[in-house]
């Protein structure tokens, strides 16, 4: 086994076993969950010690290239939950080296399913939908039904994030009904809640709140505890635009433990942003701003860029209603700049417009004008491109 000796190799499974055993603790709940996120936690920074040590100039030997690619699929959802979006890009993109890929089209479709969203979650959309449509493909060709739902699911929700609701909605109903023929209840509530949340952003929150509501019941009914969280988490943005702020900080607040246990920082980063509209709605300025700004934190630490650019819109928006402007400047120019980088044009012009009349309060005409323009020719062109939108909403 030139390069690679039979103890990293050994290490390799073993650490293949535990990542298995850490995802039963995991979906078992409770303190068991606990358990496997600090266990998960533990073992993974020795994973990327072993992966340093075997052959990094010349990249992984066919072996630990067949064991370590496995790792994502063993870890499944604290895979999803607690490594960073960029890392488990690059992480899942190596399995396509490992033998058993082109040979087993299940588990490609499931990689590819978990490529798709985290290149989603790096804001590149358009990679997220060809991993999706392939997996599609696959699953169909395959006659693995739900790998086919969780397909169409990811579909609808990169077709949301360009705006295209009516393309969003069919594919999160097809995803509905093919979960539900299957039996995958827990996979009801995810697809439930993202056509909810499609709902909601084209402007139909009747419907949104009936999804969110089945999801809701749906989850509990289950022991469900993930889909709780995420239903309530978006309930609380609903009854937030419905003008229940009050209503909407209760349905966040006892979203927010459920997602913390769970170790799923993502979820949390956007309960905490809708948590910071209802807090805002309600008039409490001071403690939106804080909770926008542990959403701005969370999001960079995990590469989260569209989560990252509307929490520093949020948190822009209530430090100019605080009055304290050069703050406000500077949380704006940064979700300015992260929005730029992902071609979020909604954000982007989002920012522009605040960012304006910020300098315009500071007596910075030239500067108001130019950041006027600018966030109408984003508003111009937005049509059809990501819009960054995320279950918090916005401060306003």
């Amino acid at each position: 086994m030139p390069g690679l000796s039979a103890t990293v190799l050994r290490l390799g499974m073993y650490y293949l076993r535990r990542l298995k055993a850490f995802e039963q603790l995991y979906l078992a709940g409770g303190d068991s969950a606990d358990q496997a996120l600090e266990q998960f936690d533990a073992d993974w920074d020795q994973v990327q010690q072993l992966l340093d040590r075997a052959e990094p100039q010349s990249g992984w030997s066919p072996e630990l290239t067949d064991v370590c690619a496995t790792y994502p699929l063993a870890a499944g959802r604290l895979f999803a939950v607690r490594v960073p979006a960029a890392q488990r890009v690059r992480w899942l993109t190596r399995c396509a080296a490992a033998r058993w890929y082109a040979a087993e089209p299940g588990s490609r479709a499931a990689v590819l399913n978990m490529r798709g969203a985290a290149e989603r979650e790096v804001g590149r959309v358009g990679q997220a939908i060809a991993c999706h449509e392939e997996a599609v493909g696959l699953a169909r060709a395959g006659g693995d039904r739900n790998s086919e739902g969780v397909a169409l699911n990811g579909l609808g929700l990169a077709h949301r994030d360009l705006a295209a609701h009516a393309r969003a909605v069919e594919f999160l109903r097809q995803a509905v009904d093919v979960h539900r023929e299957v039996g995958n209840h827990a996979s009801v509530v995810a697809d439930l809640v993202n056509l909810g949340l499609s709902y909601a952003e084209s402007g139909q929150p009747e419907p949104a709140v009936g999804c969110w509501e089945q999801a809701l019941a749906t989850a509990r009914g289950s022991g469900n505890v993930r889909g709780t969280a995420h239903a309530l988490s978006n309930l609380s943005l609903a009854y937030t635009e419905l003008g229940e702020p009050g209503r909407g900080i209760g349905a966040a607040e006892e979203a927010l433990p459920l997602l913390r246990a769970l170790g799923d920082r993502v979820g949390e980063v956007a309960l905490l942003n809708s948590l910071g509209v209802a807090a805002f709605r309600a008039g409490q300025l001071e403690r939106s701003a804080e909770l926008y700004d542990q959403a701005a934190e969370l999001a960079h630490r995990l590469g989260s860029r569209h989560l990252q650019a509307m929490a520093q819109l949020n948190l822009g928006i209530a430090l100019a209603a605080l009055g304290q402007t050069p703050a406000a400047v500077k949380a704006l120019t940064r979700g300015l700049g992260v929005a730029r980088e992902t071609g979020d044009r909604y954000c982007e012009g989002q920012c522009l417009a605040r960012l304006g009349a910020a300098y315009r309060r500071l007596g910075d005409k030239a500067r108001a004008v130019e950041c006027f323009r600018l966030s109408l020719e984003c508003r111009q062109a937005a049509a059809g491109t990501p819009t960054g939108r995320v279950a918090g909403g916005t401060a306003e």
